[in-house]
């Protein structure tokens, strides 16, 4: 008789705490994962466990926002615990990685910790060196705990960041995100806070397909405020996404803003200020 195990951690944080739809589905799949099967498809699943189609597919959505994806090439094994210390002792490279992680991290590692270490180099196939980089990456990130270094593992086994070309192009991207990020939000003026999820999400787009000049960022900006009183970027994309669809050419003959002058000397709050001023007059 085939069996699989869950840990009773994973059971009380996860499992307990999910919907009941959601446990449901991660149980029935991961009964497929844990014994090499292949897993059927949303229809197949939502008949066997008697939901909808649309309740597998949020579940699927909810394991992966958790860093539990089920539903990719990589199968989230949870039964590391039962790898033992002399199980690994042994290896060397294993050895090094853990030598280098403990100076890094600037602690003695637990037996947990060896256990996810060696799930991630066994299990995920990721060499010393790449485990490093991800380690380093996540302390640069300021979340060096070996629960987040995990789920950048699977998030970068997910990827295939198996070699290391592709892990600094990977890190080079999001280094230019990032940048790309910070200089949105000098142009927009935002400040004293981080941008949603949907708004990076914007952003993204913006960054590989709009790629909005800075003039038009400004022009962009400048309506929004005048029109709504504050600065959003869910109505700033609709204005460039508009101008994105029509002819360049009839793009310049619409927009009354066509001959605006790129500036620097914008102040953004008076703007806001001056805008709500004219909606409340209005009211």
């Amino acid at each position: 008789m085939s069996e699989f195990s869950i840990p009773l951690d994973f059971l009380d944080n996860y499992i307990f705490k999910a919907k009941p739809e959601y446990s449901m589905v991660y149980l029935y799949v991961y009964r497929y994962l844990s014994n090499n099967l292949a897993v059927p498809d949303n229809e197949r699943i939502a008949l066997d466990l008697k939901i909808s189609e649309e309740a597998v597919s949020s579940a699927f959505n909810y394991w992966a926002g958790k860093g539990y994806p089920i539903n990719g090439n990589i199968a989230p094994i949870f039964n590391k615990s039962s790898y033992k210390p002399a199980e690994f002792s042994t290896d060397r490279e294993f050895s090094f990685i853990c030598e280098s992680v403990e100076k890094s991290l600037g602690k003695v590692l637990s037996t947990a910790d060896h256990q996810t270490l060696f799930w991630i180099y066994d299990y995920l196939g990721f060499s010393s060196t790449i485990i490093l980089m991800i380690v380093n990456y996540a302390m640069a990130e300021n979340k060096a705990k070996m629960r987040y270094i995990e789920k950048l593992a699977i998030s970068w086994a997910e990827k295939g960041l198996y070699t290391v070309e592709s892990a600094e192009k990977h890190l080079n991207d999001v280094s230019l995100y990032r940048s790309y990020e910070r200089k949105i939000k000098n142009k927009l003026g935002v400040t004293g806070r981080e941008f949603t999820p949907s708004e990076k999400q914007i952003i993204r787009q913006w960054e590989t397909d709009i790629k909005p000049t800075e003039k038009q960022l400004v022009d962009a900006l400048e309506i929004c405020v005048s029109r709504t009183g504050k600065v959003s970027l869910k109505y700033i994309n609709g204005i460039l996404q508009k101008w994105n669809d029509e002819p360049h050419c009839k793009k310049a003959e619409k927009s009354k803003y066509a001959n605006f002058v790129n500036r620097t000397d914008i102040d953004y709050d008076k703007i806001e200020i001056e805008a709500m001023k004219k909606r409340i007059n209005r009211s």
